[in-house]
């Protein structure tokens, strides 16, 4: 979470634990578009990143939902947000 009053993008996740991936796939491609640093999902939505939450975010492997709970320029944890879209 950034203190920053307008910051310029934003970095999301989600959860792929009962999704179908192939109709995902068919439905919302660019969510797996990782081409040219994900420049089509930083077009179609708004200069937002939208990664699987337990996809590998670096060489050590950690992932996404980890990797966005740590800031590297300050080495501390930092606060994420959870929207649960069932409901």
């Amino acid at each position: 979470m950034s203190r920053k009053q307008k910051p310029g993008d934003f970095d999301a996740c989600w959860e792929d634990n009962g999704v179908d991936i192939n109709k995902l796939k068919l439905i919302a491609p660019t969510l797996y578009n990782f081409a040219l640093r994900r420049a089509e999902q930083k077009i179609k939505y708004k200069k937002g990143e939208f990664f699987p939450a337990n996809y590998p975010a670096n060489d050590s492997g950690t992932p996404y939902i980890d990797f966005f709970q740590f800031d590297t320029r300050t080495n501390k944890r930092k606060r994420i947000i959870a929207i649960d879209l069932q409901r």
